[in-house]
């Protein structure tokens, strides 16, 4: 830990992924299964980095367990950092994928739904999938990564950065 200079005192993030799985026209939803903090809200798949992954395996990792996909090819297109207390934030990986098939599998982590993108405004989803969606939509391979920042007084702040 020394040689990393970790502070404890200093903010610190929960990594975690959001994984945006297209079919044509329509996105890949799910409505986790007795989540409080959902409120009953459809999201894209995803979840928390475990100990020991990087944020691809996660992603791959969450894609099996919640609707059985395994042969998706993910691109990473951004980060959001979103501030949840004074010291604590979360580290949100986006990822990007097309799937040949609509064939998912079901699981005990929520329903799925293939929802079309134009339609989305219709269904009950977490706030800022409304405007996160369209962005990931639109965005292909060689693109600016989507940054943005989130703060729990609900200003968001999103944009596009350009690496190297």
């Amino acid at each position: 830990m020394e040689e990393q200079n970790l502070d404890r005192a200093r903010y610190k993030v929960i990594p975690r992924t959001l994984i945006f799985i297209f079919h044509e026209d329509e996105v890949l939803l799910i409505n986790k299964i007795g989540s409080n903090i959902w409120d009953g809200k459809s999201n894209v798949l995803g979840g928390h980095i475990e100990n020991g992954e990087d944020i691809i395996s996660s992603a791959q990792r969450e894609l099996l367990e919640e609707a059985g996909l395994s042969a998706v090819e993910l691109n990473y297109c951004g980060n959001i950092m979103i501030t949840a207390e004074k010291d604590l934030g979360i580290a949100l990986h986006l990822f990007k994928g097309e799937a040949i098939t609509k064939t998912i599998t079901a699981s005990n982590e929520g329903s799925l739904a293939w929802v079309k993108v134009d339609d989305i405004k219709l269904y009950p989803v977490k706030r800022d999938l409304y405007e996160l969606l369209p962005l990931v939509k639109e965005w292909t391979v060689g693109d600016l990564l989507i940054i943005g920042k989130y703060k729990k007084s609900g200003d968001k702040e999103l944009h596009r950065y350009k690496t190297g």
